[in-house]
């Protein structure tokens, strides 16, 4: 009877086991989409908040959060995570950074910077931008998810500027 158990045993390794490892295998999901991109974006972001009032403290601790937080990717799986898309955003993020820095109440006061149409630049502060909507600029609008992307994805300024963008 051990002789069976042992064979019993053996041919259920080689059957459950590797039939596991398949089910594993199928239900883990898709690779996630511009981790680094989005650590590129969220370091900036993270930097920016100085312009708001945070500390160097705050940017270090932010910047290592995300940089685990990032391991998921975008929200937008289809979101274009080139090196040139990434650095539009980075450098939209600044601009909105140097326009936090001189004090402007809206982003109305931030010529320089590119919203998303149907953004409204009156009511929009600059530091609420860097600190959770960076996809209402336009270098940024990529990160848009589906639900945002519908209401309005076009890449005009509201404010009636140039370029900028960042998550």
């Amino acid at each position: 009877m051990t002789t069976f158990a042992r064979g019993l045993s053996a041919i259920l390794s080689l059957v459950v086991v590797p039939a596991t490892g398949v089910v594993f295998a199928v239900s883990c999901g898709d690779e996630p989409v511009g981790v680094e991109a989005c650590r590129v974006i969220e370091t900036a972001r993270c930097e920016a908040l100085k312009s708001c009032g945070g500390s160097e403290t705050d940017a270090t601790y932010c910047a290592a959060f995300y940089r685990d937080q990032c391991l998921h990717g975008f929200a937008n799986t289809a979101a274009e995570v080139s090196s040139t898309a990434t650095n539009a955003c980075v450098e939209a993020i600044r601009a909105v950074s140097t326009c936090a820095a001189t004090g402007a109440m809206n982003m109305a006061q931030c010529s320089t910077v590119a919203l998303v149409a149907g953004t409204d630049a009156t009511t929009l502060k600059p530091c609420t931008i860097i600190e959770s909507t960076p996809q209402v600029l336009t270098g940024c609008a990529f990160l848009r998810t589906d639900e945002n992307a519908s209401s309005s994805s076009s890449a005009s300024s509201s404010s009636g500027s140039a370029d900028a963008g960042t998550d």
